[in-house]
């Protein structure tokens, strides 16, 4: 999520519950986490004034390089003793899930 508001592909709850593939009630109460962290900002929406927009913050912002740093490392040894060939295939065999549940959902919303 907070790639989504760094690069500007989401900038409202809505957004972010669609992209993070969650309902928005959850959604919400990320979001006043975050905002009690101080890591986003809401200001009004002008599209839309039932809305906010939601921005990272300057801290969020400054400490997004060493939280990158800490997901790769997190990465790196959740795939210990794999090959390079087994970590493809994982993440293949994994986006393959995904959209399988994506399709259920969407059949089920129907």
């Amino acid at each position: 999520m907070l790639v989504a508001l760094k690069d500007g592909s989401a900038s409202t709850q809505r957004d972010l519950a669609r992209f993070a593939k969650i309902e928005q009630p959850p959604m919400a109460q990320m979001l006043a986490r975050m905002e009690r962290d101080g890591l986003i900002k809401r200001t009004p929406n002008p599209a839309d004034g039932r809305s906010s927009r939601i921005g990272l913050t300057k801290a969020a912002q400054e400490r997004m390089p060493e939280a990158i740093v800490t997901l790769f490392q997190g990465n790196r040894e959740a795939m210990t003793g794999f090959t390079q060939a087994e970590e493809a295939q994982f993440v293949d065999l994994l986006t393959r899930l995904i959209a399988n549940l994506d399709q259920m959902a969407n059949a089920g919303a129907g």
